[in-house]
């Protein structure tokens, strides 16, 4: 019973990450999202790079270690799921139609590149496994094709990037107008009409003689 009720009691404790994100960001007006999003990164290159991705769901390599490999998977999932549904609903309060439109589109390729992370068409479609395999100790793999992992993590990582994008699109360096400027330009403008006005006069003292 115990067996039964840990990872049970581990996966509801997990859906906390999205409370603690957004009020680890509430300081700011999108800082749940900034959030959200970076925390999603982060787990990211944690489940890649230091857990060796997807392919070690389906060849074992510990209970424990496939427990943390659960946990940072399905936390990536409820952050960047978090972190969209904030930017998504921001957009659409603030009607900038076009970052909703595109929000919306890059949700379900996140979504669909989850899917296939856990449930390839083939097991090794993002690396052989760690060791032999199967009757006799070997498991004939094919090569993985670059370019379709590659793709496969780009759109992993769309749906974050693009709330993270909308979070931070006012952050960009803007220059601002300030009192000096517009005296400078009201002096440029008043030299230029100074100008034209002696070039016309000019003009009409030449047509008379």
């Amino acid at each position: 019973m115990l067996d039964l009720l840990r990872p049970l009691l581990l996966a509801s404790t997990l859906v906390l990450v999205i409370p603690a994100a957004i009020v680890a960001g509430h300081r700011r007006p999108h800082g749940a999202i900034v959030v959200s999003a970076g925390a999603s990164f982060a787990a990211s290159a944690i489940f890649w790079l230091v857990l060796g991705g997807p392919s070690l769901f389906f060849f074992g390599g510990g209970s424990e270690n496939l427990a943390v490999r659960l946990v940072v998977f399905f936390g990536d999932l409820l952050l960047w799921t978090a972190g969209w549904a904030l930017a998504l609903n921001a957009a659409a309060q603030a009607r900038s139609w076009r970052w909703v439109a595109l929000l919306t589109l890059c949700g379900p390729l996140s979504c669909f590149a989850f899917l296939v992370s856990l449930a390839p068409p083939q097991p090794c479609f993002f690396g052989p496994p760690p060791q032999p395999q199967g009757f006799g100790g070997a498991l004939e793999c094919p090569a993985p094709n670059p370019a379709l992992q590659l793709l496969v993590i780009a759109l992993y990582l769309v749906a974050p990037a693009a709330a993270l994008a909308y979070a931070l699109r006012d952050r960009l360096p803007v220059r601002r107008v300030g009192p000096r400027d517009i005296a400078i330009s009201s002096a440029e403008a008043a030299t230029d009409v100074d100008t034209a006005d002696a070039d016309a006069e000019l003009e009409m003292r030449t047509e008379r003689i």
